[in-house]
C-alpha cells in the first residue's frame, strides 16, 4: 500500500526505464556463458547466473545443481544504501508430470549478512533495505537468515508461481515477502522454439515497522529460448524490474 503522496511516473521517467531495459538486454544477450533459469534448481550438473533489477535495486544470482533435485548458490544484492549477501541453498521436493502439463515444489534456505546505512522512513525503502529494517544505525552489520517454499505449474500455454519467504534479523522473524505470478503464452511454441510469456505479478511484503502491508503489482514480458530467459515489466507505479 502506497502513501497517499506517491506521483505518478511521468512519461520522461517510463523512457528512462525503456532505454535502461534496451540496454540490460543486449547485455544479458552478448554474454555467451549466461544461463538463466526461472527455478531454484536446475537440471543436474547446471549452472544458472540470473541477474535482476527492481526500482533502485540491482543484484545476482548464482546457482550450481550437482544433483537434479538440489541446487546451491550464492545471493548478492545491492541499494543505493544497503548490500545483502546469502548463501541459498534449495531442494526439488515434488514434481508431477502430466500428459500436457508440470508441477513443482521447492523448499530452500538462506544465510549470510547484511550492512548499509538506512534511514527511518520505511513505506519507499527497497526491498533490501526491508529485510535489514529493523534499527536506525548507521552501517549497521547484521546477520540474515531465510526459509522458502515455491510452487509453480505450467504448460505450453498457462503458468502459474506463487512463493512466500520469511526473514530473520538475528535470528528472530522480521520480515515476510509472498509473491504470486499469472501467465499467459500467446502461441503454442514447441520445444525448439522460443517461448514468449505475458504475466501479471502480486506482491506483498510485510514488515513490524510498516503499519499495512506494501502491496505492489506488476505486468511483465517473459521471453525464454533454450537455456535463455529474459524478463521485463514495470509495476502500476513505475518501477523497472
Amino acid at each position: 500500500m502506497h502513501d497517499s503522496d506517491t506521483k505518478i511516473p511521468s512519461l520522461q521517467t517510463m523512457l528512462q526505464n525503456a532505454r535502461l531495459l534496451l540496454a540490460c538486454s543486449a547485455l544479458v544477450v552478448s554474454l555467451p556463458a549466461q544461463l538463466t533459469s526461472a527455478h531454484p534448481v536446475v537440471f543436474e550438473q547446471g549452472t544458472a547466473i540470473m541477474g535482476h533489477h527492481h526500482g533502485d535495486m540491482a543484484g545476482v544470482e548464482v546457482i550450481h545443481s550437482p544433483r537434479w533435485w538440489y541446487g546451491i548458490g550464492l545471493d548478492a544484492e545491492r541499494t543505493e544504501s544497503s548490500s545483502t549477501i546469502l548463501a541459498r541453498a534449495n531442494a526439488l521436493v515434488w514434481r508431477g508430470n502430466f500428459p500436457d502439463l508440470q508441477s513443482n515444489l521447492y523448499l530452500g534456505v538462506a544465510a549470510g549478512v547484511a550492512w548499509g546505512t538506512l534511514s527511518d522512513h520505511t513505506s519507499q525503502k527497497s526491498e533490501t533495505e526491508a529485510r535489514i529494517e529493523g534499527s536506525s544505525h548507521k552501517n549497521e552489520r547484521s546477520g540474515v537468515q531465510s526459509w522458502s517454499v515455491e510452487w509453480d505449474a505450467e504448460d505450453r500455454q498457462y503458468y502459474a508461481k506463487a512463493r512466500h519467504e520469511q526473514f530473520f534479523k538475528n535470528e528472530q522473524l522480521f520480515t515476510n515477502e509472498t509473491v504470486a505470478r499469472l501467465g499467459i503464452a500467446p502461441y503454442k511454441a514447441q520445444a525448439d522454439e522460443p517461448t514468449l510469456w505475458t504475466m501479471v505479478e502480486w506482491q506483498v511484503h510485510s514488515n513490524a515497522k510498516l503499519e499495512n502491508p506494501h502491496h505492489e503489482v506488476t505486468p511483465l514480458i517473459r521471453y525464454f529460448y533454450r537455456n535463455m530467459l529474459f524478463e521485463v515489466g514495470s509495476s502500476l507505479t513505475g518501477k523497472l524490474k
